[in-house]
């Protein structure tokens, strides 16, 4: 096996390290050799872990155009970059491991569609949920069931600042304690908005419904608005606030689903709720297994590197990907209870909403009323504090 790793930030190098120590267990496990053509990197300069120095290059399209390279990792940062470089080594029949949520999330049909062309092969288990071998899993559990629903905490940094503000900080403090631990990033936009996880539920909804499912129909709350306030209202209701992924259709009406990544108050005795931490958690349900847990680490330098390295060691008995069916698919706008707050004056229900809000369930300037997901996203979006009820 000839690898062409593209990236080496914290993945990139947690994944070559992994290989170092190693080496030999790796190499029994996949059945051949194991050896690197090369490391692609945007700028040459020391690393916290180094390679060999005659890896590195800042050409990543030459390297994965390379003919010994039949193997090509993909960990950069860099989305439209990185989506060019997955279809450039799918069209040419490599096979394709990568971490990268971004790349994937609205280019998955294109990317299969190359796959069929090119004769490639493509696993992207780390691209969601970190350690947890999630994926494969669901790839099965699809063909065998129609999968029903699918809820789930898959950012673990959001999931690290709520769970601290539950225990009693405050929104800045729970945040400068993430930082200060490695586990939010500098900017958290990505992270707090919901971003990242809309990124990876588009991932999960293409494997369960099988046809090409993207950001723009999953409905999106972030949580950066929730304040103690918030924290302490849903706990006197026995409640603890989630920033939940979730993938929902009715039995016999398969065309007809609900994607939604918004934070919900679920009770506090709930699977969700005793998920702290950076730990991620899925509960899936299928029409012939019922119920399934998935529960780990959910991201970090060591556990994705580790999700990469065991598609590695699957990808070469893969058969190559096919093109996704364009199946007819109608995302329904569900109607939901949320809790809201306005931060400055009036909330600005139609008459209709404000008929049955109610305004006296939490405290002033809060109620609870019946809305769509996306009416409740454009409440946020204007500056309410909107968390669903679960």
């Amino acid at each position: 096996m000839q690898i062409a790793l593209i990236g080496y930030g914290t993945v990139g190098q947690a994944f070559y390290r992994l290989y170092t120590e190693r080496r030999e267990a790796l190499e029994k496990a996949v059945g051949e050799p194991i050896a690197f053509s090369g490391i692609a990197v945007r700028h040459i300069h020391p690393r916290a872990f180094e390679a060999p120095a005659a890896l590195y290059t800042t050409e990543p399209k030459a390297l994965i155009a390379q003919s010994e390279v039949d193997t090509v990792v993909e960990v950069s940062s860099d989305p439209t970059r990185s989506t060019a470089y997955l279809r450039q080594a799918l069209l040419a029949g490599k096979r394709v491991v990568t971490a990268n949520k971004a790349a994937l999330a609205d280019a998955m049909a294109t990317l299969y569609e190359a796959g069929e062309t090119g004769h490639g092969r493509l696993r992207f288990e780390a691209s969601v949920a970190g350690g947890i071998p999630l994926l494969e899993a669901l790839k099965k559990q699809a063909a065998v069931n129609t999968m029903l629903s699918l809820r789930g905490i898959i950012n673990g940094s959001s999931n690290y600042v709520l769970d601290a503000m539950t225990q009693g900080k405050s929104v800045a403090e729970a945040m400068q304690e993430a930082r200060q631990l490695g586990v939010l990033e500098e900017d958290p936009t990505n992270d707090l908005a919901g971003i990242d996880a809309q990124r990876k539920l588009a991932i999960l909804a293409t494997i369960l419904l099988e046809t090409g499912v993207t950001t723009k129909e999953v409905a999106r709350i972030g949580m950066q608005a929730i304040t103690a306030e918030d924290v302490k209202a849903c706990a006197a209701k026995h409640r603890v606030i989630k920033l939940l992924a979730t993938f929902s259709r009715e039995s016999g009406l398969s065309e007809s689903v609900q994607l939604r990544v918004m934070p919900e108050a679920v009770d506090a005795d709930s699977f969700f709720a005793r998920t702290g931490g950076v730990d991620n958690c899925v509960e899936c349900t299928g029409s012939h297994i019922g119920t399934l847990r998935f529960t780990g680490p959910g991201g970090g330098g060591d556990a994705t590197a580790n999700a990469v390295w065991t598609d590695v060691l699957s990808v070469p008995y893969d058969k190559p990907i096919k093109r996704l069916t364009a199946l007819p698919m109608v995302v329904e706008n569900a109607t939901s209870t949320y809790y809201v707050r306005s931060l400055q004056g009036a909330i600005p229900f139609t008459e209709e909403e404000a008929t049955h809000a109610v305004s006296d369930a939490f405290g002033t300037g809060t109620v609870r009323v019946r809305l769509t997901d996306r009416r409740a996203e454009a409440l946020a979006a204007n500056g309410m504090v909107v968390i669903r009820w679960s």
